[in-house]
């Protein structure tokens, strides 16, 4: 009876700590230049990344903080899968999220391509579109807890 008692135990606690190691990872793209761009892109929903309603976010040095005044900007396609918006300086666009991301990570990268099919990003009379495969080359980590896309001319 004892033994089992430790064994539950000892299940217990590790499974304690197997969960408090994991942590959510929020993706952004985000306007570091002057200049307003537009953005477009279109993804599939998996079981990986989730890609919840599109938010739009002011950016300062160390975080991102909601604005949610400003949502009229953005135009969210469910149906087709489907997002536009103009993202003005200094804001950002929460893209999705998901657990225990890394751009390290080859498994993770290919989840990341998988959810998304092409990422459109106008700026000025410029258009550059980013594909499924290409997205963690131009993607960095701030954190465990955000990676980027940082747009800047």
């Amino acid at each position: 009876m004892i033994q089992n008692i430790s064994k539950i135990g000892l299940l217990f606690v590790i499974s304690v700590f197997s969960y408090s190691c994991s942590y959510v990872t929020n993706l952004y793209i985000v306007n570091k230049s002057e200049s307003p761009v537009a953005i477009e892109y279109k993804y599939s929903e998996t079981e990986h990344i989730a890609i919840e309603k599109p938010q739009l976010y002011t950016v300062s040095r160390s975080e991102i903080k909601d604005i949610r005044k400003n949502q009229s900007a953005l135009k969210h396609t469910k149906g087709d899968n489907l997002v536009r918006c103009t993202l003005e300086p200094e804001n950002a666009i929460h893209i999705g999220s998901t657990t225990n991301f890394s751009l390290k990570n080859k498994q993770d990268v290919a989840e990341l391509a998988s959810n998304f099919d092409y990422i459109k990003v106008k700026t000025g009379e410029h258009i550059t579109t980013l594909y499924g495969k290409e997205l963690a080359d131009y993607m960095s980590t701030v954190d465990k807890h955000t990676v980027i896309l940082a747009i800047s001319q």
